[in-house]
């Protein structure tokens, strides 16, 4: 009889492990599956808007947003795309002023900048352009920088990408700020991280 009941008991142990087990694997099966599905999900639409899929755990904790839905972060990246450009000139200045018997020569500089806005941060690109006293331009430097907060998104400049072109008379043109994006968010509980290469124009 007592043998009976411990082989009962015995049973009931290895039946509740085995679902126990089994109920585990089901978890880890439903999880992939949404890990799937959300990557799926997101495949054409990074592709359609130049995103490139990334370690999420590249990207700082406190610059991971949380969405609901796929939908949600899609809706995200879709204002990001439609963030306000602003340009102007920063600063002006003129210095090497210096006199001989025949003509009298200066350069003189100007900081240009675009400025990109979004929620409370901004990415700002310049270019300080460098003049002669015949207006051709000399001497450009570009760099670019992230000030303020914007949740959700890191931006590192690429300067030695940065680049620029003269127009015909060589007196203006425009130069181009390289730089990237990194995306964070956690949708449904999965992390993802993408990556977008962005250039910025600044017009002298």
């Amino acid at each position: 009889m007592k043998r009976r009941i411990v082989y009962l008991i015995a049973c009931i142990l290895l039946v509740s492990f085995a679902s126990l087990g089994l109920s585990n694997l089901s978890s880890k099966v439903e999880a992939a599956s949404n890990d799937s599905s959300i990557d799926s999900q997101l495949s054409d639409f990074a592709k359609d808007n130049g995103l490139t899929k990334v370690d999420p755990n590249l990207i700082p904790e406190d610059k991971m947003m949380n969405f609901n839905s796929v939908e949600d972060f899609e809706k995200f990246i879709q204002k990001d795309e439609s963030a306000t450009l602003e340009s102007s000139v920063v600063s002006t200045t003129t210095s090497g002023l210096s006199f001989n018997v025949l003509s009298a020569s200066s350069s003189s500089t100007k900081t240009y900048k675009t400025t990109e806005y979004n929620a409370t941060g901004k990415i700002t690109a310049y270019a300080r352009v460098t003049r002669k006293s015949s207006k051709k331009v000399s001497k450009v430097k570009i760099w670019s920088e992230q000030s303020g907060v914007i949740f959700g998104i890191t931006y590192t400049p690429n300067d030695s990408e940065s680049y620029y072109k003269l127009n015909s008379s060589k007196t203006g043109g425009k130069a181009y700020a390289k730089g990237s994006k990194l995306y964070g968010a956690n949708i449904g509980g999965q992390s993802v991280g993408y990556i977008k290469h962005v250039t910025y124009t600044i017009k002298f």
